[in-house]
């Protein structure tokens, strides 16, 4: 009877090892809406591929995407320090929308927080900013 029993506990934890190791990663890509779908800036973790379109997307990249024909841009701005400035940014400033950047990255400490955001920018003018959204390298 003691040889039943073990079976019976040893066979559901052994399930449940299994479905443990079997849990997808989290997603590497984060995005961040701007001004009630004016558009969009996204900050990718780690290289991948995108699946609709066979190109590999860089590491520790960001981008942005203009929505909507208002005269506004968007920018899309990247900080892994401890100032309040940025360290990386992209803008489709200058760009007919719909358009997107293409993805502006470099090699980050693994594991580093970084901070994402997303402004209007026209000229040198800049409003609603998204708040800082955060996320690792």
């Amino acid at each position: 009877m003691r040889t039943i029993l073990r079976a019976v506990l040893v066979l559901p934890v052994a399930a449940m090892l299994l479905v443990a190791t079997t849990v997808p990663a989290q997603a590497a890509v984060i995005s961040v809406d701007v001004h009630n779908g004016a558009g969009k800036v996204y900050f990718n973790q780690d290289p991948t591929s995108d699946p609709q379109n066979p190109v590999q997307i860089p590491g520790d990249a960001i981008r942005a995407c203009d929505n909507k024909a208002d005269g506004w841009g968007i920018i899309a701005e990247l900080r892994w320090t401890d100032t309040d400035g940025r360290d990386r940014a992209v803008s489709t400033a200058g760009h007919d929308s719909p358009y997107c950047t293409g993805w502006k990255g470099g090699d980050l400490t693994e594991g580093r927080d970084v901070w994402l955001r997303g402004c209007m920018v026209k000229g040198d003018a800049v409003s609603n900013c998204t708040g800082w959204k955060k996320s690792e390298a």
